[in-house]
C-alpha cells in the first residue's frame, strides 16, 4: 500500500464493482427511503461517489454532501456524477421534477459524445438531481465545513472507522464519534458500518515503510488502542446516542473477489450496518 492509500483511500475501491451502475449498491437499498427523502445527508469517506450519487438521484433527498480526504478521488466524485447524470432520462418538465430515470441511455453514450455539462442542470433555483448533491475534499475528523452547522438528518460512516481508528487513536476516533453527535439534528441517524479488528495491524503494516510518517505513527497508535468494534455501542450510547438496530444483505449478496488489503474492504460489504440514533428530546 503506498502512503496515498494510508487513510483506505484506494483509487480502485470500487473499481470491481461497476456493475453498480446498473443494478446499485445493496447498502442503498438498505436504507428507508423515509430517512433520505427531504433529507440531508452527509457521506463521510465518500470515496469514488457511488453511494452518494446513488442516494442523490434514487431517493429525493434535499441534500447529499459527500467528504473525502483524497482530493483525487473528489475528482472521481464528480467525474462519476457527471457520468450518471448523462446516462439518465432528460427531465420532462424542469419546473416540476421527478425522481430521474437513472440508465435511459447506453452507458457508452458519454464515452462516445462526452457528459452533459452539469453547469446547465445545477442553478440554484431548482432544486432535485444533480443539482442536490456536492462535494468536499477534507478531513471531516478535524475540518469544519460550512454545511455542518446546518445539521444532518443522516449520517453515513461506511467502512471507515478502521481508518480514524488507526490515524487518531481511541481519543480520536471517540472525537468522532462526538462530531457526529454534535451535527446530527434530533432525530436524526447515524448508519455505522465498522470493520473488523483483525484487520487493522495488515492495514498499519501496508500503510507505509517502517520509517515512513504514515507507517510508523499508525502502528504506534495500535498499540495504543483499547477500544474495539465491538466496544464501539456502548461508547455511542454512552455520548447521547440511542441503537436502533442493524441493517444487512442477504448472505453473500454482496462479497466481492479482491486483492491485498482492499480484499478486506471488498468483502467487507456484507458486514452489519448498525443503526443509532440521537433522540429528538434529552428528558
Amino acid at each position: 500500500m503506498s502512503a496515498n492509500n494510508a487513510h483506505g483511500n484506494y483509487s480502485n475501491y470500487y473499481t470491481k464493482r461497476q456493475a453498480s451502475l446498473i443494478v446499485g449498491d445493496r447498502r442503498v437499498d438498505l436504507l428507508p427511503l423515509e430517512w433520505i427523502q427531504s433529507k440531508k445527508v452527509l457521506d463521510i469517506g465518500c470515496n469514488a461517489g457511488f453511494v452518494s450519487v446513488e442516494i442523490a438521484q434514487r431517493m429525493s433527498p434535499e441534500s447529499v454532501l459527500g467528504v473525502d480526504i483524497d482530493p483525487s478521488l473528489i475528482k472521481r466524485c464528480e467525474t462519476h456524477l457527471a457520468y450518471v447524470h448523462s446516462l439518465q432520462a432528460p427531465s420532462v418538465d424542469e419546473n416540476y421534477p421527478t425522481v430521474p430515470q437513472p440508465n435511459y441511455f447506453p452507458i457508452a453514450l458519454p464515452k462516445i459524445h462526452g457528459f452533459i455539462p452539469l453547469s446547465e442542470s445545477r442553478p440554484s433555483s431548482r432544486t432535485g438531481f444533480p443539482r442536490n448533491i456536492s462535494f468536499r475534499a477534507a478531513d471531516w475528523v478535524v475540518d469544519t465545513l460550512e454545511e455542518d452547522q446546518a445539521g444532518y438528518d443522516l449520517i453515513l460512516a461506511l467502512s471507515l472507522t478502521k481508518w480514524i481508528h488507526l490515524h487518531h487513536a481511541d481519543s480520536g476516533l471517540m472525537a468522532f464519534f462526538k462530531k457526529i453527535y454534535t451535527h446530527l439534528t434530533p432525530g436524526g441517524r447515524l448508519v455505522l458500518e465498522p470493520q473488523s479488528f483483525k484487520g487493522y495491524k495488515d492495514a498499519a503494516k501496508k500503510a507505509g515503510s517502517a520509517n515512513s510518517p504514515d507507517g510508523s505513527r499508525l502502528r504506534s497508535n495500535l498499540k495504543t488502542l483499547k477500544l474495539r468494534p465491538e466496544d464501539f455501542g456502548d461508547a455511542l450510547v454512552g455520548l447521547g446516542f440511542k441503537r436502533a438496530g442493524a441493517l444487512r444483505a442477504g448472505p453473500g449478496e454482496d462479497r466481492m473477489e479482491g486483492e491485498g488489503e482492499a480484499d478486506e474492504e471488498l468483502k467487507g460489504f456484507d458486514r452489519p450496518i448498525e443503526v443509532y440514533v440521537k433522540p429528538s428530546s434529552i428528558i
